[in-house]
């Protein structure tokens, strides 16, 4: 056999392995609940649509104010359930990834210069694209324009004066610069443990208040995504000023 197939053949039961260490009956019946509470819902939601048909006038504001009530009913409602099979899977997954044989086989053990070398990385993107943004520019724009969606709708619930933030063009100026400040920190990896974090707080501030201004675009997610997951890790070990600066005192890297 060639060594590409045997890298194949490798490969395959590696996953195979993996997938022998999960918790199966955990999971066949977290998700036996979730089906259950998902049909619950389709069976309610159906329920409410059809006495909706069979009463609403179709045209008046009754209508109206009837449907309206039953699209947010259903939205929330489909959140709440998604949300519920995601809690039911939590636990059995959690335990599958902390298996040993899983991370042996799997994942493997990441390097701290490996770890380093991704956040200086993820780091420098999402610094040019936060320098390409003008964040103060949204100040300027009509308050209509906002959508209050995710976790942007709580910061406008939250009694933070997150709306007079928003028609602030020197605040916004602030936000920006903060968060091209943590990523620059980052790229370099200084301050490592607490920079990381609350760089990806304040990118995710900035591109949340981008969006609300305009749609939900995927431009820099990604990089964000491993930012949050860098936010748990050792990633200041390796290609940081932080590592430099225990070697220049003495300090071995943890």
């Amino acid at each position: 056999m060639s060594s590409a197939g045997a890298a194949v053949r490798d490969r395959l039961r590696s996953w195979s392995a993996a997938a022998g260490a999960l918790p199966w009956g955990a999971l066949a019946r977290r998700a036996a609940i979730s089906a259950a509470l998902l049909a619950a819902w389709l069976g309610l939601s159906w329920a409410l649509r059809g006495a909706g048909a069979s009463t609403g006038d179709g045209g008046g504001l009754a209508g109206k104010l009837l449907r309206f009530y039953q699209h947010h009913w259903e939205g929330w409602t489909l959140l709440g359930a998604l949300w519920c099979a995601a809690f039911w899977g939590v636990k059995p997954a959690w335990r599958a990834l902390q298996a040993p044989r899983f991370s042996e086989r799997v994942v493997g053990a990441a390097t701290p210069g490996a770890l380093g070398a991704i956040r200086a990385w993820v780091c420098a993107i999402l610094l040019v694209m936060t320098l390409r943004e003008d964040l103060m520019s949204a100040a300027l724009l009509p308050r209509v324009m906002v959508h209050r969606e995710g976790l942007m709708a709580v910061l406008h619930l939250l009694p933070i004066g997150f709306d007079a933030l928003l028609a602030n063009a020197a605040a916004l100026r602030v936000v920006q610069y903060v968060t091209v400040a943590l990523l620059a920190l980052g790229v370099i990896g200084l301050a490592t443990r607490a920079v990381v974090p609350a760089a990806a707080a304040g990118y995710f501030l900035l591109g949340g208040i981008l969006r609300e201004h305009s749609f939900f675009y995927h431009a820099g997610l990604l990089p964000w995504y491993a930012l949050v997951v860098l936010s748990f890790t050792r990633c200041g070990e390796g290609w940081s000023l932080d590592r430099l600066w225990r070697a220049a005192r003495g300090r071995a890297a943890a």
